[in-house]
């Protein structure tokens, strides 16, 4: 039924009597205002302005009267940062950031034996772990925060 149905009709007639007036308000300050704007006001424009705006604040807050509360406004929702995603959806997101080229080098440049272990583990995994070994020691090479690492896992989850 929409807002309406909740403000008794009295209220709903005084509300539109408001609004009319504050209609009138605004076509009546128009002249005074460009006077004042232009340079040409007088004290009595001035006046009126100061008049006007302090009758509109007035029906305003009486305005808000009348209304139906609003709800109060949500917070965003938490971002989840998912701790596991897939290889598919860590290499993506990487390669969307501009860092896949970045990891594999880096993986190349690993000493031998550790290298070997390490690129196993990102070639043939299932799955990229949040807080592995792994995943720790790219981020820590690609100068990465932890919440940038979050940021690309959430990114990555949503591929």
């Amino acid at each position: 039924m929409g807002g309406t149905a909740q403000v008794p009709r009295a209220h709903r007639a005084r509300a539109r009597t408001i609004l009319a007036r504050l209609e009138d308000i605004d076509r009546a300050s128009v002249r005074p205002a460009r006077a004042v704007a232009s340079g040409y006001g007088t004290p009595d424009d001035e006046a009126a302005i100061r008049a006007l705006e302090e009758e509109a604040i007035a029906l305003r807050a009486e305005l808000r009267a009348y209304l139906p509360p609003y709800p109060e406004p949500t917070s965003p929702p938490e971002v989840i940062v998912p701790q596991r995603i897939t290889a598919r959806q860590a290499q993506l997101a990487l390669l969307e950031a501009g860092f896949l080229d970045d990891v594999e080098a880096i993986i190349d440049a690993l000493p031998a034996n550790v290298r070997a272990q390490v690129r196993i583990e990102w070639d043939r995994a299932a799955h990229v772990e949040r807080g592995s070994t792994v995943t720790q020691m790219v981020a820590t090479a690609l100068g990465l925060t932890a919440a940038q690492v979050d940021d690309l896992f959430v990114a990555a989850a949503g591929l």
